[in-house]
Formats: C-alpha cells, structure tokens, sequence
C-alpha cells in the first residue's frame, strides 16, 4: 500500500466501549497503518492522530464500524476529498458494509496487501436554493404532523409529473433502494445503475407507484416548507423554500470491495437473514 493513512469511524452503540475498535486499532497499527480518528477515538490509543478536515487529504481509505448510518456518516468526510469507504459490520443488516465483524482482520490484511477493488456508486444533489448537499441513500421530505397529508407537486425537467397527497416522498440513489425505498414498496435496484427512484410514502391515492428517473433529469419538488421535514441520509437540513431540486450528485461514493462481493448475493443473504430474524421463514 503506498499510503497507509487510515481514517477509522465506530459507533460506541455497536461497540460498546469500543472493544472491537481498540482491536482494529491495534492490529493496524501493528501492520503499519497510520490511524486519524474522530475526537473521542483518539484517546483509546497513544498511536491515533486526530481525523481533521485538512487532514483528509492525506488519508487512502476511511474504516467504518458500525452499521449502515454509521457508514452514511463516514460519507460526509469522503465525499470531500475522494475517499474510499470499507465498512465493518456490527448492525443488523448491513446492505453497504462490505465486511463482518468476525473476519475483519482478514480484510485489514488484504488491504495491506492492495488486495481489493474501488466501487463507485452515484449519489444525488439536492439544492434547497440556499445551498447545495450529497446524498449517498437518499433524500426524504416527510411530514411533521402525525394526522395530516402533505400535497406534493413533482415536475421533471420543469415539466409536470404528479400531484401527490402522501405522507412523505423519497428520492432514492440506487444505493438508498434497500434503504427507506425497500420498506415504502420501492424497487430494489443495482447500485451500478444510474437513476433516480421516486416514491411516494403512503399516498392518500389507489395509483401512485414508483418511479424510475433518468440520471441525466432534474427532479422540482414544490411543498409547503412548514409541514415537512428535508432528510439527507437521516440527517435534517434546513430548508426554507418552497421548491426544491434533486438531481445526479457530482460527486461518487467510494466502496472498497474484495473480489468475493457480489450485489444479488448480498441481496438474497440480507433479506432472508432479516426473515429468519422476523420469523418469517421456517
């Protein structure tokens, strides 16, 4: 590996006390990797450098432990400067970790032997006319009263799509079809695909279904700014007016990934996993 900075980002929820993180860290450092962390990982060992943002430029990957969020979090430091992310998986699920917890030392191996491949998955940009944001799931506008509707008024390329009386609406990149897209009734797409996904949350309508958007179009969402909340990722941003627009981001996400990784392998295994969890199948 020609430059061993690594950054590494745990969620102390998945690891309490972070004792799978202080093992990651050790073992890095053991095979020669510099490690920059965030503020409260530092202090687990004397080697760590503090993750600073003029720092990020000097880093090779981005080590994630944790769940699906916490890999989405890692996102808003490696879409600044390029980063390649590899998530470690201590969640339930894990459609983006690449990793699970009992063979990640295997992996931090394979890294040092450059033994793995760079995945780039499109992500899209919402602009909320005050400013402009990445996302590497989705976008969701979703409504802040229990017992209202919200009216959604959608136009592509500043042509008229759909009126929607819905409870939300989403706005999923390939990567966020297996996120909030998959429990709304959403297709699930391959994340090598370039499109948008709009889907409704519960519309008050018998004929309002999922739709497949061109990555090349721009999305205009007009709704009442008082009644909805804007999400990035699971993140809140402030938006004041009334028309929002989501189109193809200019930046890729990064995923490191080793040869055995495969999108529909990964697929069949998760969602019969979250069935056996469920008790849904014998």
């Amino acid at each position: 590996m020609n430059n061993n900075k690594i950054g590494l980002i745990s969620n102390s929820v998945k690891d309490p006390n972070y004792e799978i993180t202080k093992q990651v860290v050790e073992f890095l450092i053991q095979e020669g990797f510099d490690c920059y962390c965030e503020k409260e990982l530092v202090k687990i060992n004397d080697s760590c450098k503090l993750m600073t943002e003029d720092r990020l430029s000097q880093l090779s990957m981005i080590l994630v432990l944790g769940g699906d969020g916490t890999i989405l979090n890692a996102f808003t430091y490696a879409l600044k400067e390029d980063i390649p992310v590899l998530g470690i998986n201590l969640g339930k699920i894990g459609f983006l970790a690449d990793v699970e917890k009992e063979h990640w030392q295997q992996s931090v191996l394979r890294l040092k032997g450059d033994d793995y491949t760079i995945e780039e998955r499109m992500t899209i940009e919402v602009n909320t006319g005050e400013g402009s944001y990445h996302s590497v799931n989705d976008v969701i506008f979703s409504k802040k009263d229990l017992y209202s509707i919200v009216d959604f008024k959608v136009y592509i390329n500043d042509v008229f799509l759909a009126h929607y009386y819905a409870d939300g609406l989403i706005i999923a990149a390939p990567t966020g079809s297996t996120a909030y897209n998959l429990s709304a009734g959403g297709p699930i797409v391959n994340p090598q695909c370039d499109v948008m996904i709009l889907q409704p949350i519960c519309p008050h309508s018998l004929n309002n279904r999922a739709i497949i958007i061109s990555n090349e179009e721009k999305i205009s969402i007009w709704f009442d700014v008082e009644k909805v909340n804007t999400l990035l990722d699971g993140e809140k941003i402030p938006v004041t007016n009334e028309i929002v627009q989501v189109q193809k981001g200019s930046k890729m996400a990064k995923f490191i990934r080793f040869d055995e990784y495969n999108f529909y392998n990964l697929l069949v295994n998760k969602i019969k996993e979250t069935s056996y969890k469920r008790g849904g199948l014998s």
